[in-house]
């Protein structure tokens, strides 16, 4: 009842038996004692890697930014309408509409759905080169200007 993981008794509170601590014991009829067992930590249990193979910085998965064209490409050569491929993906009508208008970057599982269904490739791995410079003012962190176009308000 007030948060505390140790339970010690098993109590009728309000016509609900409860596992509770002492504490809470008192509030209502007290009808065993639990056996308190004590988790012990799991063990990690880590690989020995050889020093010879090097380590593979993770890829990131990244969208085509053609997406939109090719989704709606492979869905006309196939001959179905936004609600038909909608329903074969079990996804709503108007997420197929956005993607396909390119109002909506799909997620990296929908795209893996929109990939299976048409046979066709959405999703690409990148991998930055070793060594490669970061953009910026070369202190090595990025900033949103470095990545958006700032557009500046006309006045």
């Amino acid at each position: 009842m007030c948060g505390n993981r140790e339970a010690v008794f098993n109590a009728e509170i309000e016509g609900s038996l409860l596992a509770v601590c002492e504490s809470c014991s008192v509030h209502g009829d007290v009808k065993s004692r639990i056996r308190v067992v004590e988790e012990k930590p799991k063990k990690k249990v880590v690989a020995a890697q050889p020093a010879s193979i090097a380590v593979e910085e993770d890829a990131t998965e990244i969208i085509n930014k053609d997406y939109a064209s090719l989704v709606k490409k492979a869905r006309e050569s196939r001959g179905l309408k936004q609600g038909e491929l909608a329903k074969a993906l079990r996804e709503k009508e108007s997420v197929i509409h956005n993607v396909e208008s390119g109002r909506m970057l799909p997620s990296i599982p929908l795209a893996r759905k929109l990939e299976k269904y048409f046979k066709i490739r959405l999703v690409e791995e990148y991998r930055e080169k070793p060594g490669a410079k970061p953009v910026g003012g070369g202190q090595g962190s990025l900033t949103l200007g470095d990545i958006a176009n700032v557009k500046k308000r006309k006045k």
